[in-house]
């Protein structure tokens, strides 16, 4: 794991002080079938919260904490001031780092993530600071490898500082690459490239190492929009590989076409090597020192995916979490109710499973922006933007989150938006002391999402102009958003693996279903392992394509899932069905052929009334773990259900402000009839975590 070792935090041991009742639970086991959720033919069972408190909040040994993590720069406490300051006071005793300190513990981050550890003051704040010197763009340590550094090692005091509060620290760079310029070389203009690409992973490790050594937790080896204008790993790391592929192909790069097989694997080289080179990295630190550390590619841009212009990016998802031996993936804070592509507040849980597919074995930390400083902000970014987008995102298989950035969610003139920061640490430590990290979304729904579908087919389609304008090149993208929000917005859970990873999904004990929404692009391997699959038992929905071309783009003779669909093992959709986002009559007929393959073995199932109920399940042994989110500004019912075996079962329901029981028909207890067709009321724009557990034997 990243980021969560397996001790409880101190952020646990506060909340257990501070809501001090719960029910521990003493499991036992319960034999029986579990039960299908009722269809909603009688009254649902309504919840209520009960007048008996939980006397102890449970805990797991073995839970794993979440990240729970805020950006600073060193200029909200004023670092020029102190670092000029007559009294020569301790960091800790400084009035802006105290002030900063205290709110973060009162908050409950158990992380900070300077970014980017300059020496800049806010320009804002401090206009005369331009001109100091050293260069207020200095990194905060005396640096081997960078040209602008200081001469103390701030960085280090900074490091100690939090650790003493409690809190560990990670450091990523800005925008530009190594912000402050490279000690320069002899060799920097050579044309050797294999040397400079060389270089180039020796000053980045020993920036890295540099920072380890100051007490740093978390290094991140990605900047700032890691991927865009290509001017980051990608635009050298693929240079060692240049003449070779020349060589091999006959064709100058340079001089290539579009949408030719040799371009094709170049974009896919392009891919691995910019993996290669955070590999190499990686490698470097690691023969520098001794001891392992937590090597993190955070600053993923989300819309490497929602954008639809990887091919234009040059960095993979899948590809960074499989080739490059980083510890885990992440994203900048672009993830609020303002995201692009209509998946609103889907974007972020979306989002989330697209990082875990791209590293299954992760739990990746997403980050997430504040809402604008505007009069209205509340109505158009209500508070379940803030919390309810964590608990999301945790409860998708996310390891937690970092919010962008301290001083804006301070900001005065941001409705307090910090108050909701501190109500998601409380409730992601919650779901830590029910053990969440260690409990699994439900397996009978996969989705394989298609990295080469939708790159091979963007690229095929980009030559024509009408196709770019209408959006055609962007279709497999737009598929995999309609099937994505489709399953989202009513409630289904779901896994995400991709296509192009067979291994990753050779065996998937459970599984009922897999969807493919788009298809183009698969591999013999990916085919075999389908083939595989649905002679077990399992049922193939292709949305759209199926399987025209290899994982190169190269045509095939003959769509490689027809014979699938052939043997009745694979159903072959109309194309138009999702295409260009899901309406309401295409997500009703896309989900009917989902029940209509899960039959009994659905089991959970959602009625919203139409409204925007957001819900997500988890489940360990018997146990399950829910989220309701209610994104409306009005009371409205969720009516859920539930299969479990017969018994009766304890419900703990954690708002936003408190732990309770939940009672059924007066009984402070549900039978499986109970949770196979109950409602639980939500109030205007809240979030409610349910645990259900096995009752406590008399």
């Amino acid at each position: 794991m990243i980021f969560c070792s397996g001790k409880k935090t101190v952020s646990q041991e506060i909340l257990m002080a501070m809501l001090g009742f719960a029910l521990m639970a003493i499991s036992f086991e319960l034999r029986g079938t579990e039960a299908a959720p009722r269809s909603p033919k009688n009254s649902p069972v309504e919840a209520q919260d009960s007048i008996s408190e939980p006397d102890a909040l449970p805990s797991s040994a073995d839970g794993q904490p979440y990240i729970k993590g805020v950006i600073i720069e060193p200029w909200m406490f004023d670092w020029l001031g102190w670092r000029t300051d007559k009294e020569q006071r301790n960091l800790k005793d400084w009035p802006r780092f105290a002030k900063m300190s205290e709110d973060l513990k009162d908050w409950g981050a158990n992380l900070v993530e300077i970014f980017p550890p300059i020496s800049c003051a806010n320009p804002e704040v401090s206009p005369q600071a331009k001109g100091l010197t050293p260069s207020l763009d200095a990194v905060l340590w005396p640096s081997k490898y960078l040209k602008r550094c200081i001469d103390r090692n701030d960085l280090a005091l900074l490091c100690d500082a939090f650790h003493s509060a409690g809190m560990k620290v990670m450091v990523t760079h800005g925008q530009r690459p190594y912000w402050c310029g490279f000690v320069s070389d002899p060799r920097e203009n050579a044309s050797d490239y294999k040397t400079r690409y060389e270089w180039h992973v020796e000053r980045w490790a020993g920036i890295i190492t540099e920072e380890l050594e100051s007490g740093v937790d978390y290094p991140s080896l990605m900047m700032d929009e890691e991927e865009r204008s290509g001017r980051r790993p990608a635009s050298f790391s693929m240079l060692p590989d240049k003449e070779a592929f020349e060589k091999k192909f006959h064709v100058s790069v340079d001089s290539m076409k579009g949408d030719s097989p040799e371009y094709r694997r170049w974009k896919l080289a392009i891919y691995e090597s910019s993996a290669q080179f955070l590999k190499d990295v990686i490698e470097q630190v690691k023969a520098r020192r001794s001891g392992p550390f937590n090597a993190t590619a955070l600053r993923f841009d989300p819309l490497e995916t929602n954008n639809d212009k990887r091919p234009d990016y040059n960095l993979a998802f899948d590809i960074i979490g499989h080739n490059s031996g980083v510890s885990a993936i992440g994203t900048d804070p672009y993830l609020n109710m303002g995201s692009p592509i209509q998946m609103g507040h889907y974007y972020c849980p979306a989002t989330t499973k697209h990082l875990v597919a791209a590293e299954p074995w992760s739990r990746p930390c997403v980050t997430m922006n504040p809402p604008p400083p505007e009069k209205k902000a509340l109505e158009m970014f209500p508070p379940p933007c803030v919390y309810g987008s964590a608990i999301s995102s945790a409860m998708h298989g996310g390891g937690g989150i970092i919010y962008w950035r301290y001083n804006l969610f301070r900001d005065e003139d941001r409705h307090e938006y910090w108050k909701h920061i501190k109500t998601a640490f409380s409730m992601l430590d919650t779901l830590a002391a029910w053990d969440a990290g260690n409990a699994k979304i439900p397996p009978q729904i996969v989705v394989l999402k298609s990295r080469a579908s939708e790159d091979w087919w963007y690229t095929h389609k980009s030559s024509s102009l009408l196709s770019i304008i209408g959006g055609e090149r962007s279709r497999g993208f737009s598929s995999e958003r309609a099937v994505m929000l489709s399953l989202l917005s009513n409630g289904y859970p779901f896994r995400v693996f991709y296509l192009d990873h067979p291994e990753d999904y050779a065996k998937l004990p459970g599984c009922k279903l897999l969807i493919i929404p788009f298809a183009y692009s698969i591999s013999d391997d990916a085919v075999r392992n389908l083939e595989r699959l649905t002679a077990s038992g399992t049922r193939i929905l292709v949305m759209e394509k199926s399987g025209e071309t290899d994982e190169f783009g190269d045509p095939r003779p003959q769509p490689a899932l027809k014979a699938l669909a052939d043997k009745g093992q694979a159903n072959l959709l109309d194309g138009k069905l999702l295409k260009n986002g899901a309406t309401q009559e295409g997500q009703a007929e896309f989900l009917h052929h989902v029940d209509t393959v899960l039959g009994s073995e659905k089991k959970f199932s959602l009625n919203h009334y139409g409204k925007d109920i957001e819900a997500a399940m988890l489940e360990k042994g018997i146990e399950k773990i829910l989220m309701l989110t209610n994104w409306t500004n009005g009371s409205v019912p969720a009516d859920i259900g539930l299969g479990f075996p017969p018994g009766t079962y304890t419900v703990l329901k954690r708002s936003p402000d408190s732990l309770k029981l939940q009672s059924f028909s007066g009984k402070e207890w549900a039978t499986e009839q109970d949770l196979a067709n109950c409602r639980f009321q939500l109030a205007p724009y809240e979030t409610i975590l349910l645990r259900i557990i096995p009752r406590k034997s008399e």
